[in-house]
């Protein structure tokens, strides 16, 4: 690729059509890739009055709108230069070349739509499952939780039975020693967190 040649999305019949960053795409792409025949030269569709009725209608259309795109058209001179004009005029200099040229040209910017709705489709997806484990793992946490707060009321009540269980031990086994019992059934001291 050209250092100059700016990328676009758009490829018509494996050909790559630039644009200019203003979603303008030059005529000169469109014409090699519709078989650089003279008659279809970008100049030429240019001077049609139909041409210059839809830009007028374009530009006219553009007045006290500043949502709309930039100018319908812009020529560049040099280098990766050219006349790179707006979707609709892509649109129209297609079907002046021929209904299956213009065809191609439609399913080439139905793509790009379908490209970006599955790119942004994919991201709704990953959004959704980081949602989702995110949820399952604050479920995991409240059910820790619920088992701990559980665990506080049964545990004293466990230890006593596990104490008295003990002596009643050393009862039936006069020599018995229960200290280690007793020793482990003593709630552990919660250490400082640093």
């Amino acid at each position: 690729m050209e250092p100059d040649k700016q990328k676009s999305e758009l490829v018509v019949l494996g050909a790559q059509i630039a644009d200019d960053g203003d979603a303008r795409y030059r005529l000169v792409d469109l014409h090699k890739a519709s078989g650089k025949l003279e008659k279809h030269k970008p100049v030429q569709f240019m001077r049609l009055q139909s041409t210059q009725d839809l830009i007028n209608e374009l530009r006219a259309e553009k007045v006290g709108n500043p949502t709309l795109s930039p100018d319908p058209i812009n020529t560049k001179k040099g280098r990766g230069g050219g006349i790179h004009v707006c979707r609709e005029l892509v649109y129209t200099y297609a079907m002046w070349i021929s209904a299956k040229f213009h065809l191609k040209v439609i399913r080439s910017f139905d793509a790009i739509v379908a490209q970006n709705s599955d790119e942004q489709l994919s991201a709704t997806d990953k959004v959704l499952r980081a949602e989702k484990a995110l949820d399952n793992e604050v479920l995991g946490v409240s059910q820790a939780a619920s088992k701990l707060a559980k665990s506080k009321r049964t545990v004293p009540p466990l230890r006593t039975a596990f104490v008295e269980a003990a002596h009643g031990l050393q009862l039936c086994f006069p020599g018995l020693d229960v200290t280690p019992l007793l020793e482990a059934a003593k709630p552990k001291l919660k250490r400082a967190r640093r």
